[in-house]
């Protein structure tokens, strides 16, 4: 009832024929990304057989749907309605609604992936949880976030999508006003599923635990390609492109010697390769010593 979750039901017309009888214009549907039309110009709805979730802005005013597939033979598993005049994805947090006063109050918000994970860590006494909309993390959101806490613990995978996703998160967070912290999942596990096996008291305790956004990426990153020098090379080439991002010169300064004592390097080392990314590869022609021909 908090989330108002509702069901499309698996017809063509039926959406277009309920919002006809309660007096809503074909027009408006096709507008609000509710029904679609044929090349024929038969009218469809966009959702069928699916879950329903408003999607609100933090006002509460409801602004799309997005929809979970019932069988397991329709794909997408997941469906949004398109960006409209009110709707855009990349400024929109799924349960900022429902959530905004625990985060006025505690002032931290836990970024998860998905609606059901959001609706489980509510129903759990974690009201900060919020979601993007089928979409990757951007700087609309986090200055939308900016309105109402000061730190961010993201939710990752422990595997290569997470870490992944933190590389590419980081850089957003660097030139950002909000704290961010990273906690990862044993197994595999979604929060979904990990409340459902481990329960709050275990979840709450990984929250505890959550490690600075920067840390995590350096160190998954190390783990990932070894203690080696050649390893030390590749994960400071990965690291690269989250450092040479960084606008303020204090805040780039002290994250170069925060990751040379986090992967064992000087900073002098971490300024080279830094420099080496941004500069740009010569061209072939330009490495064998002659200029290009035209």
């Amino acid at each position: 009832r908090a989330f108002g979750l509702g069901h499309a039901p698996d017809a063509w017309q039926g959406l277009l024929e309920l919002g006809q009888a309660k007096g809503f214009a074909a027009q408006d549907l096709l507008a609000a990304g509710l029904i679609r039309e044929a090349d024929s110009g038969r009218q469809y709805d966009f959702l069928r057989n699916r879950i329903t979730f408003p999607i609100q802005d933090e006002r509460g005013r409801t602004i799309a749907f997005g929809g979970r597939a019932i069988s397991p033979d329709d794909n997408p598993k997941y469906l949004n309605t398109p960006d409209t005049r009110f709707y855009h994805k990349q400024q929109v947090l799924y349960g900022l609604a429902q959530g905004g006063a625990a985060l006025r109050g505690g002032r931290q918000a836990i970024l998860c992936e998905g609606y059901l994970d959001v609706i489980r860590l509510h129903g759990a006494g974690f009201p900060e949880a919020m979601a993007t909309c089928g979409t990757a993390l951007s700087a609309q959101h986090l200055r939308l976030l900016e309105r109402f806490a000061d730190r961010v613990v993201l939710v990752f995978d422990g595997d290569a999508a997470g870490i992944k996703a933190a590389l590419r998160s980081a850089p957003l967070f660097l030139d950002s006003a909000l704290e961010a912290r990273v906690i990862t999942l044993p197994d595999n596990l979604d929060p979904d599923d990990f409340l459902a096996q481990q329960g709050t008291d275990a979840f709450a305790a990984l929250l505890e635990r959550a490690v600075p956004i920067l840390e995590y990426a350096a160190l998954q990153t190390l783990r990932q390609h070894g203690t080696s020098i050649q390893g030390r090379s590749r994960t400071l080439e990965a690291l690269a492109p989250i450092l040479t991002g960084i606008r303020k010169q204090a805040v780039r300064d002290m994250t170069l010697r925060y990751v040379a004592d986090l992967i064992g390097v000087d900073v002098t080392t971490v300024a080279g390769a830094l420099r080496g990314a941004a500069r740009p590869a010569p061209s072939p022609a330009t490495r064998q010593g002659r200029p290009e021909s035209r």
